[in-house]
């Protein structure tokens, strides 16, 4: 009977063991295929962003085999001294030490070994039109790659070389991001010739009320004070001639200004708009849409190879205001004052549907999760505890679409950072990289 109970309880123990074993071999093959060691996912949200920990917490995360080459939760898989960012396609190396103001911006370093991004690029910034995020977005890419950021004097507009702030010679400008007026010969002066052109468009009676409240009440243009507080929208739509009397004005063809249109064009002259709209379709590689940003993003990192990591982004530059809705004879009325702006938002919306209309579902998959993500950052960058504790990050997981990386609370400085102040912190980065005084 005792031989008899003793083999019963070491096949037992066999059992445990052999199950076990099996346990073990099922969470290495897990981490091994996906970098996943203990996680539980809980939502959606849960299973792409991690909980935010202290930088101390990776430490020994970083201390990894350098024969390891799958990539961590949220650690650059690069060496800690490998500061050049892994270009090749219009990027020159460093010729300068890199600045303070580089060295505190460590925006979402990414372990996603990219090359060939492109880095030479003008973006027209459309007023009122999210271009101030996108502004944003570019100044953080500059600066992370170490790249010259055309630059005015003073003010946060270039329109005449003359007011460019000059570069070593021998060097060449990267980005231009300011508010100016499009001009094919105006920029081909400014940058090399592989450059591309994006730009952004918004719809133009939400574009019209953001401006007219937001140029009354933080710049105090004259015209729009003139207008009666009371119905203040509706009696600059329904009396342009005694409120709005230009064909270019913040809240009359803006956009339309922005990208080059003339004033000497009649607004009924379909042929010369169409001609010119397909030359702006032609010397652009991309208009955003301010109602699909999101979108708008994916698609620009993929023709641009960039990472996601370089595409993230806070809201920037909101003026809240009473919401307007304007009768359908006011809104006609608008169209014939303003459709110079409508023919402009209404071609490149049409071009950006042609667009996306034949991607692969994968497209889709990750406008999903970049939405998620986006979410993601804004909640972690407005909790006051990320951004008063020192080296609180918010770390990503790896996807299909980038590898993992992480976001700091001086990241969540940077990209909710005013235009003016940003633009400042960049004379004075530029006149150190330039020896200027």
């Amino acid at each position: 009977m005792l031989q008899k109970a003793n083999k019963q309880l070491l096949c037992k123990i066999t059992f445990w063991v052999n199950g076990l074993c099996v346990l073990f071999f099922i969470n290495a093959l897990m981490t091994d295929m996906f970098g996943v060691r203990n996680t539980i996912s809980r939502s959606t949200t849960d299973s792409m962003l991690l909980s935010t920990t202290n930088s101390n917490s990776s430490s020994a995360t970083n201390k990894r085999s350098a024969k390891d080459s799958k990539p961590s939760l949220a650690v650059d898989a690069r060496s800690p001294t490998d500061t050049k960012p892994s270009l090749t396609k219009n990027v020159r190396a460093p010729t300068d030490a890199q600045s303070p103001t580089d060295t505190k911006h460590s925006l979402a370093t990414d372990t996603f070994s990219r090359r060939n991004k492109t880095t030479h690029i003008a973006f027209l910034k459309v007023h009122k039109a999210g271009s101030t995020t996108i502004q944003n977005m570019l100044f953080r890419f500059g600066m992370k790659h170490h790249l010259n950021i055309i630059l005015p004097f003073s003010n946060n507009q270039l329109k005449t070389k003359a007011k460019e702030m000059p570069i070593t010679a021998g060097q060449h400008n990267d980005i231009f991001a300011l508010h100016t007026t499009y001009n094919k010969d105006f920029f081909d002066s400014l940058l090399p010739a592989d450059y591309v052109n994006i730009g952004i468009v918004r719809e133009p009676l939400s574009r019209m009320i953001s401006a007219a409240y937001y140029h009354r009440d933080v710049y105090q243009v004259k015209y729009l004070r003139q207008v009666p507080r009371a119905n203040f929208i509706h009696n600059l739509v329904n009396y342009p001639e005694k409120y709005d009397r230009v064909i270019f004005s913040q809240t009359r063809n803006t956009m339309a200004r922005d990208f080059g249109f003339s004033a000497k064009w009649e607004q009924t002259d379909e042929k010369t708009i169409k001609k010119y709209l397909d030359e702006l379709n032609s010397q652009f590689l991309f208009v955003m849409i301010m109602e699909k940003i999101d979108e708008s993003l994916v698609f620009l990192r993929r023709l641009l190879n960039w990472s996601l990591a370089d595409i993230l982004y806070l809201k920037t530059n909101e003026h809240k205001h009473a919401p307007v809705i304007l009768n359908k004879t006011e809104q006609a009325k608008l169209r014939r004052t303003s459709s110079f702006d409508f023919d402009i938002y209404e071609y490149f919306t049409k071009i950006f549907n042609e667009k996306i209309n034949g991607v692969s579902p994968d497209f889709w998959e990750e406008v999903t999760y970049f939405k998620e993500l986006i979410q993601g950052v804004s909640k972690f960058c407005h909790d006051p505890k990320n951004l008063e504790a020192e080296g609180k990050l918010l770390e990503v997981k790896p996807t299909k679409w980038d590898n993992s990386f992480h976001v700091s609370s001086s990241d969540c400085k940077w990209m909710s950072m005013k235009e003016l102040p940003f633009i400042e912190k960049l004379r004075n980065r530029h006149r150190r990289r330039h020896n200027l005084k």
